[in-house]
Formats: structure tokens, sequence, C-alpha cells
């Protein structure tokens, strides 16, 4: 299962996330491989990434942009053993100007 995020449009000077398949209210079997994965844009160039994760004891160090106008992401999820788990993924970034784009969050349920 390869879902990706989805995201509103960026405001103005904000870095974005690229609109993809959606994850709204998703269900994932237990044991299932799941892979989040998504893009990160600014005309300004994006800093840094980052990523929170609620509901699943699992965290992922920030991704360094080093200026570059896109940054794709990916990210691998473990469900073994989280049967009737809510998770929510938080995903934004951070241009070169320290700009912050609006978080885009999704919840993932998890069967």
């Amino acid at each position: 299962m390869l879902p990706e995020f989805s995201a509103d449009p960026p405001h103005s000077g904000q870095p974005g996330i690229a609109r993809g398949g959606s994850l709204e209210n998703a269900v994932v079997i237990e044991g299932d491989l799941l892979i989040v994965q998504g893009r990160t844009y600014d005309a300004d160039g994006v800093d840094t990434v980052y990523f929170e994760v609620g509901g699943l004891s699992q965290g992922f160090a920030p991704i360094q942009g080093e200026g570059a106008d896109t940054v794709d992401f990916a990210m691998q999820l473990s469900t073994l053993n989280h049967s009737g788990a809510t998770v929510l993924i938080r995903v934004y970034g951070v241009d070169l100007l320290g700009d912050q784009g609006t978080p885009v969050s999704r919840q993932i349920r998890i069967e």
C-alpha cells in the first residue's frame, strides 16, 4: 500500500505539501506495510521538513531540504501489533526565510 499525502494549497510565501492520493480516514489492516509519501515545495527553497506521528511509538528525524525548491519524503510506519490504534500524522515545511507552511494532518486507523 503506497498512499500519498494530500494537502491544501499553501498560503503565499509558505512551504506546501504536494497533492496526491488521499489518506482521509484511511483504514489499514494490522501487519500491512504502510508507506506514507509526499512532497514539500517552496519557491524560496525548503530548509527543513518536519514529521509528527501520534498514536504509535515511532518518530522521524526532520529532513534537511538544503534550499531545494522541492523535497520528496517517504516514511514507513509499522502497523504490526497496533490493531485498534488511530494514527495521526502531521507534516510541515519551513523555508529558507523561516516561514512555516501550514501543517498537513492525516488520520489512519489500524484494524
